[in-house]
């Protein structure tokens, strides 16, 4: 026999708000007559609000116009008359519920497949672009701290906006990245290619499935996106704290790399009236900003880095090309990249930030790469 956990609503209004209180329902069942409204406007509202919710609408009055009007707008899983044969109902929940486990695990496997492809394309910026790199990973760090946090949904979304705004920067040529980083002087014609970074990067990503939202981070990072006409209502305001956050702690590295101390560089963003969400700066500044925070540093040679420690300094080869910018975390691919430079370095005293437990970055996608 078959168990199911079941919750009853006695009406629309009610519904919506068990959806909405959560936990994720597996299988929405109902009727098309509902006091408050109809089923099919219930079901499109689920579909829309919580799209792994499978939905099945039963009626003892089905016309042809309603039951196109669920599958086509509501997308409706099965579409029952009432009253059920023996046997119908039960059959139509077990089907509901194969096909929510068959989207759970597509949607695992789906991020599990993002995950591959993020860590990929931040290799290859690590390899070709080690200053951008180093950027990115230093505002993934401060984003993965604000959201967690403001305890934002879809955190993923923001992280991964962070990592992969300036991808951009694969098109420029080195030496100009490295200026960018450095803040070194800029022609016109040079800021003009820096300021189309976010539109370059959404144009290499939006071939890529399950990254639309993060583009759409990216794209609107330096602008109030309540002008899109996509979002609505909750998503909207879900979408704006996405951005948000990218824009604060986007603005804060461009302080710090300007040579301004945390202090200064907060009290810059603080001058920028209207320009960031003033609560959210708030927090950035207690998780992020001037806090007083236990930071371990030692002074190790380049051939005695170890894998977990953050540079603390900018790296740069005997030729005086940037190696490793400040920020830049310790993994496994980048002790096998800075081999080829460790006769050359080998004996020079490096600053370097010990990893800390109670600063963790396991949650964050900075630290899986």
């Amino acid at each position: 026999s078959q168990h199911f956990e079941v919750s009853t609503a006695t009406s629309a209004a009610d519904a919506q708000a068990m959806l909405d209180a959560g936990p994720a329902f597996a299988v929405l069942i109902s009727d098309v007559r509902l006091r408050g409204a109809d089923g099919v406007s219930l079901l499109r509202h689920a579909r829309k609000r919580y799209p792994d919710t499978i939905r099945l609408l039963y009626s003892g009055h089905l016309t042809l116009p309603k039951t196109l009007e669920a599958l086509n707008d509501a997308g409706a899983f099965r579409v029952l008359e009432a009253p059920f044969r023996e046997g119908v109902l039960m059959s139509a929940v077990l089907a509901a519920c194969e096909q929510y486990a068959l989207q759970l695990s597509e949607r695992s496997a789906m991020r599990e497949t993002l995950a591959g492809c993020v860590s990929a394309l931040m290799g290859l910026l690590a390899m070709m672009r080690p200053a951008v790199f180093g950027r990115a990973q230093r505002i993934a760090r401060h984003v993965h701290a604000l959201a967690t946090a403001s305890q934002v949904n879809n955190a993923d979304r923001v992280e991964m906006a962070a990592l992969l705004a300036d991808l951009g920067a694969l098109a420029l040529p080195i030496e100009l990245s490295e200026r960018m980083y450095l803040r070194g002087s800029l022609t016109d014609e040079e800021q003009q290619l820096v300021a189309s970074l976010p539109a370059r990067a959404t144009e290499y990503l939006a071939p890529i499935t399950g990254l639309a939202g993060v583009c759409e981070v990216i794209r609107h990072r330096d602008d109030d996106p309540v002008r899109r006409t996509g979002y609505e209502g909750a998503e909207l305001l879900e979408h704006r704290h996405h951005c948000a956050i990218l824009r604060i702690a986007t603005d804060f590295d461009n302080a710090m790399s300007r040579g301004l101390s945390a202090v200064d560089a907060m009290t810059a963003l603080r001058r920028r009236a209207g320009a960031y969400n003033p609560d959210l700066l708030e927090m950035f500044d207690t998780v992020c900003g001037t806090c007083d925070r236990p930071v371990e540093f030692v002074d190790v040679p380049f051939n005695s880095i170890e894998i977990g420690m953050t540079f603390a300094e900018d790296v740069f080869r005997p030729d005086g090309v940037l190696l490793v910018p400040r920020g830049h975390m310790v993994t496994g691919d980048l002790m096998i990249f800075c081999r080829r430079w460790e006769d050359e370095l080998r004996d020079r005293i490096l600053r370097m930030i010990l990893p800390s437990p109670s600063s963790s970055q396991s949650g964050s996608p900075a630290s899986s790469l």
